[in-house]
């Protein structure tokens, strides 16, 4: 749809049967083109399910993966498309497998990957359960391309080079020691991060900023109603 919330149409994707869920979906750089997560809970044959990218009108659906662990059960994952690095040659994604075995805390846990944009170059960055498979899988590439920043399991955030080194858990000073943070994203600058955060003393959860080093924490909202946070285009 236009950005007035007119014009609004719907796409049918060639190729793809009509009952498959498709989303989330993401924009690549040029504008082009969208990446969409895709799952079948209808029938349950798994055959179609992984990301593809889509032409901006629906059209020219080019598949990126297949998913090795489809849905079962509880199981609801798959792999979950995350973000497009800022050269727009690579993208982010969570694959979430069932827990083996099923005897933690979950029966799913998930592990972050990135690809090429054309299909090639499938690399797995984290052991599977520490990407958070459950919320809303979040994942965000900074604006100078050296780190992917994603939230735990267990509501921590973590940041991570995309060539999967220099793991490092982000301390997010002032929140105090019991809060639920997920959903992260850098600002235009890459100076700060949006995210939703939970705290032990809040009481309800809101939209909160906080530089990119974990200091300076400052809460944005106060209705305890909002989520999806995204940095608009201006820092």
């Amino acid at each position: 749809s236009n950005p007035d919330g007119s014009g609004l149409t719907i796409l049918t994707i060639p190729g793809l049967p009509a009952f498959l869920d498709v989303g989330p979906c993401i924009w690549d750089v040029s504008g082009t083109r969208t990446l969409c997560s895709v799952r079948n809970f209808t029938t349950g044959d798994p055959s179609y399910d992984g990301i593809y990218s889509v032409a901006a009108d629906g059209t020219d659906p080019v598949r990126l993966t297949v998913d090795p662990y489809p849905p079962s059960g509880e199981l609801g994952g798959g792999d979950i498309v995350g973000d497009v690095s800022p050269d727009g040659t690579r993208f982010t994604f969570v694959r979430t497998r069932q827990e083996q075995p099923v005897a933690r805390r979950h029966e799913q846990s998930g592990a972050l990957f990135v690809e090429n944009l054309d299909g090639t170059g499938l690399r797995r960055l984290t052991p599977y359960g520490l990407p958070n498979s459950h919320d809303e899988t979040a994942v965000s590439w900074s604006p100078d391309g050296s780190r992917i920043l994603f939230g735990s399991e267990l509501g921590s955030l973590f940041t991570i080079r995309p060539s999967g080194t220099n793991l490092t858990n982000l301390p997010l000073r002032g929140a105090g020691s019991v809060y639920f943070a997920r959903e992260p994203g850098w600002s235009p600058d890459g100076t700060r991060i949006v995210l939703w955060l939970n705290l032990g003393t809040a009481g309800q959860p809101d939209l909160y900023t906080i530089s990119a080093g974990g200091r300076d924490l400052q809460r944005v909202t106060t209705s305890g109603e909002v989520e999806f946070p995204n940095w608009g285009p201006a820092a």
